[in-house]
């Protein structure tokens, strides 16, 4: 088993060392994980709070002093070749991978066999850190005709070898840890284009200056936050996340009435380095207007840069140059007064609800 390492500033000044295990049936592996602060008081380097992804997937975080213990931290982490800086906002994603390969495989194998996980951090592959299961509100298949499948969690499906979704016929699922799941569409299955949801409920984040100049960051409104000296920022996200499979021929979808969906204008199963992949934004079911303006970034493995045009109304067109993983993004604020009833508890807390909205998508070589 090999160990990854990353030290960084917590919220509350200290550092913290993560080490992070993952344990798989045919293989082992290592990745690095961000920081996040220590809670309660932890001794040195003898203890530690684990805390489990889920079931194979376990992570170590021991808090350090600021001083001969960070120092030693750094020294820990350049042994490694893993020292990095703090980490930046997270993202919510969703795969859905071809099982059995490295996702740069042939057509063919995108039609049958599918593993979809959940994505949370700053990296499209590997994963990078968790996402409790109870901060997910949604984790569903969306068939061709519209159909919505819920992708059952609980320790008994995840006990089972292979577990069949209610009534939908030629699709069957084999549930595994840390919320991927691997779904084998048969012959009989419905031909076209599938996807799988996650969706994430509205959740306050607020960074702020407190009383001794320290900055700090938490999942509170403004108004539960003690003699701050000054906040920095602070918003209710909503985030929604797609990817796509097909099973036949790609067959261009309809809009599933998400809370913010990215819809693929060209088919994102075939892509390859360099094409251009065009989207649409909808906001519960509508194409957004004119006068909504969203932000779109795309991050990958590689680090290169995603060449992105905005042609206005939610509409732009995405070039991805490398093979790989990647996540697309599009953030959309909207004032609280035009988010809608669902977001009425807000009223007077914050001045505007941030919509995100990913898409994952596999990328091949070029010819």
């Amino acid at each position: 088993m090999q160990l990854c390492a990353r030290w960084g500033p917590t919220s509350s000044g200290e550092g913290v060392s993560t080490l992070i295990l993952q344990r798989k049936q045919a293989f082992q592996r290592a990745v690095c994980i961000g920081m996040h602060p220590p809670i309660g008081a932890l001794d040195g380097w003898r203890t530690g709070r684990m805390t489990k992804g889920e079931v194979c997937h376990t992570r170590l975080e021991i808090p350090m002093k600021p001083t001969r213990n960070r120092l030693s931290a750094f020294a820990s982490a350049l042994s490694l070749g893993l020292l990095a800086g703090s980490a930046s906002a997270h993202d919510l994603w969703v795969n859905a991978m071809s099982a059995g390969n490295d996702g740069h495989g042939s057509e063919a194998a995108l039609l049958s066999d599918v593993v979809t996980s959940v994505g949370w951090g700053h990296r499209p592959m590997p994963l990078s850190e968790f996402l409790p299961g109870a901060r997910i509100s949604a984790y569903r298949v969306i068939t061709p005709a519209g159909d919505v499948l819920d992708l059952p969690f609980d320790a008994d499906v995840n006990a089972s070898v292979s577990y069949d979704l209610g009534d939908a016929t030629g699709i069957s699922l084999q549930a595994g840890d840390a919320l991927m799941r691997r779904i084998v569409l048969h012959e009989d299955a419905e031909q076209g284009s599938w996807r799988v949801h996650l969706a994430n409920p509205a959740r306050v984040f607020t960074t702020w200056i407190d009383a001794d100049g320290n900055r700090r960051s938490a999942a509170r409104f403004v108004d539960e936050i003690e003699t701050p000296q000054q906040i920095i920022s602070t918003a209710v996200s909503v985030r929604d996340a797609t990817a796509w499979w097909r099973h036949g021929a790609w067959q261009f979808p309809e809009p599933a009435g998400l809370t913010f969906e990215m819809l693929p204008l060209t088919n994102p199963t075939s892509l390859r380095a360099g094409e251009a992949l065009e989207v649409q934004l909808y906001r519960n079911g509508a194409a957004l207007e004119a006068g909504q303006l969203a932000l779109f970034t795309a991050f990958g493995e590689s680090g290169a840069e995603a060449a992105i045009t905005e042609t206005g109304a939610g509409l732009a067109s995405i070039s991805l140059p490398q093979p790989g993983a990647w996540v697309l993004r599009a953030t959309l604020d909207v004032p609280l007064a035009e988010a809608g009833p669902d977001y009425a508890e807000f009223d007077g807390r914050v001045d505007a609800i941030r919509f995100i909205t990913t898409l994952a998508v596999s990328v091949r070589p070029k010819d």
